[in-house]
């Protein structure tokens, strides 16, 4: 479908939010940007209806994509990450792995996926190894691979979110000895990732800091509309900046929001400091919608003492003028991260990938 050549562009990686979807393709090399699209969402389920996959069919005819192979990352809901000790001279260590998993989660072993990889050696080595897992189970997952099968869409690969964005950062580059802390700022929740020497070793899901609870606060306070809560959030010259007798109102209820979620990441990097007490935090990243949040950048910058940026797709990657909008996103960021995965030929249908 869609006239294309297997091997001249990358598999389509699609990001599926409660409020949009999410999709990129890249050139053959990965080194350019060939298609984006962006999607209203007619439901917020994690598994789309299969209308949604049928109007996102036509948008990436409408958009020029190619092929039919995509990768997904698998919904929070359905995800399980935990940190276990493994004996090191464990050979096998996913097998290994999969089966404590499978012994925590009352299942079969073959019920599910399950990635695994290890973390960075601590200053104090002991007898274990630490390990990092995420795993899917079968029955969780087949309903949202059918719903794309249905369209004969070819799903590929699905994988864990945070090695998405940590693939799309390029976090291998950051000093050995520091700490990248990748903040994904969404509508439902705020996701924070923390790597060392490009490996993934934490991810913790804020719920109660998502952008839908203070968008919704607006809107109970200000007794306004969702579109100017969205307003109010995003428009840095007439939003939230604006004078007026409403905005003080607004600001505080931002504020308040700020803190909290500031409170929590701290909580988050003082673990990290306990696991890693050579290291330090070197810069943290943000991602997703919610970045576009009037002064939430300087907030953090001021409370952590650390660099902060936004990074969006065309920050890494070249694009055609016609895409620089959405490629100018930080929402975007997780279907670059997807685009990007290394599918083999001989890929499985679910294959959460490390870091």
């Amino acid at each position: 479908m869609f006239g294309w050549s297997k091997d001249s562009r990358s598999p389509i990686g699609i990001d599926i939010g409660t409020r949009r979807i999410k999709a990129m393709q890249l050139d053959r090399n990965g080194a350019r940007i060939a298609a984006v699209a962006m999607m209203q969402r007619l439901e917020s389920s994690p598994i789309p209806s299969d209308t949604e996959v049928a109007r996102l069919v036509a948008t990436f005819e409408r958009a020029g994509f190619a092929g039919n192979r995509i990768v997904m990352a698998v919904p929070p809901e359905m995800l399980s990450s935990d940190v276990l000790e493994l004996p090191k001279s464990a050979v096998q260590l996913e097998q290994l792995a999969r089966m404590e998993v499978a012994r925590a989660q009352r299942c079969a072993p073959d019920a599910l996926e399950v990635g695994a990889w290890e973390l960075p050696a601590t200053a104090r080595p002991g007898k274990t190894t630490k390990v990092m897992t995420v795993a899917v189970k079968h029955d969780d997952v087949n309903p949202l691979l059918e719903a794309f099968d249905q369209h004969h869409l070819d799903v590929v690969a699905l994988d864990a979110r945070c090695a998405v964005l940590a693939r799309a950062i390029d976090s291998g580059a950051a000093d050995d000895k520091s700490i990248t802390a990748i903040l994904d700022y969404g509508w439902n929740a705020a996701t924070l990732v923390l790597l060392r020497q490009g490996i993934v070793f934490y991810e913790r899901k804020i719920v109660e800091s998502g952008l839908n609870k203070l968008h919704r606060e607006l809107c109970e306070r200000l007794r306004v509309e969702g579109d100017v809560a969205d307003f109010l959030l995003s428009d840095e010259e007439q939003g939230l900046g604006a004078d007026g007798d409403v905005y003080p109102e607004a600001r505080a209820a931002l504020l308040t929001h700020m803190e909290a979620l500031t409170t929590e990441m701290l909580a988050s990097f003082n673990y990290a400091g306990q696991q890693y007490d050579d290291a330090s935090l070197g810069r943290l990243l943000m991602t997703g919608g919610g970045t576009i949040t009037r002064g939430f950048t300087a907030h953090l910058e001021n409370t952590l003492g650390v660099q902060v940026k936004v990074l969006a797709p065309a920050d890494l990657l070249p694009c055609r003028p016609e895409h620089a909008q959405l490629c100018r996103s930080p929402s975007m960021m997780s279907a670059l991260g997807l685009a990007m995965f290394p599918v083999q030929k001989s890929a499985e249908k679910v294959v959460p990938n490390a870091a």
